[in-house]
Formats: C-alpha cells, sequence, structure tokens
C-alpha cells in the first residue's frame, strides 16, 4: 500500500501536492516499496502494473515496459485482472515509442 500512496501522489505536481499537507510523495520511495511487494507477491498483477506507472512518472521506460508486459504473462488471480490487463496494453501502447 506504501507503494501504491507514494506513487498515487507523484501523479499530481508536488506544487499542487504541498498545500495540501501531500508533498511527502516520492517515486523513488514508490518504486523501492513496489519491488518489495512484487518480492512478496510475484503473481499479483496489479503490483506490477503500479510499478510499470512508477517507472513510466521517472522516465525509465524500459523497466515499466518488462513490468508492464509481465502482467499478461500472469495468471487471473483476482477480480480487477481483466481490468489491470487492459490498462497495461494501453500504457504500453502510450509509451511504445519512448526510449
Amino acid at each position: 500500500m506504501l507503494g501504491r500512496t507514494h506513487n498515487k501522489l507523484c501523479e499530481k505536481a508536488y506544487l499542487v501536492r504541498v498545500p495540501l499537507g501531500l508533498g511527502w510523495g516520492d517515486i523513488d520511495v514508490a518504486i523501492k516499496e513496489l519491488n518489495a511487494a512484487i518480492k512478496l507477491r510475484p503473481n499479483f498483477r496489479m503490483f506490477h502494473l503500479e510499478l510499470g506507472k512508477a517507472y513510466i512518472e521517472d522516465e525509465q521506460y524500459a523497466k515499466a515496459r518488462t513490468h508492464l508486459n509481465k502482467v499478461a504473462t500472469i495468471s487471473f488471480l483476482d477480480e480487477d485482472d481483466a481490468a489491470v490487463l487492459a490498462e497495461a496494453k494501453k500504457l504500453l501502447n502510450e509509451i511504445k515509442n519512448e526510449k
């Protein structure tokens, strides 16, 4: 949850978050925590999707692609997996020309 929270906060500009008391969101912490979550539960699609989003935010597109492509290789385990897969495919399409 900590990784997702940091990741979600980083989606908004820092100057928008500060007046709300949410300036503490850190993409590096999000990446670290999401990697830890994947080590604990490697076959949970949402963790790979969120890590892919974090890497996109950090402009690490090759790593983002790795995790977004991984989503399609994981078996359906959760009721939200179809939506997670659809979002991963959408993000892959959006970053296809990024280096």
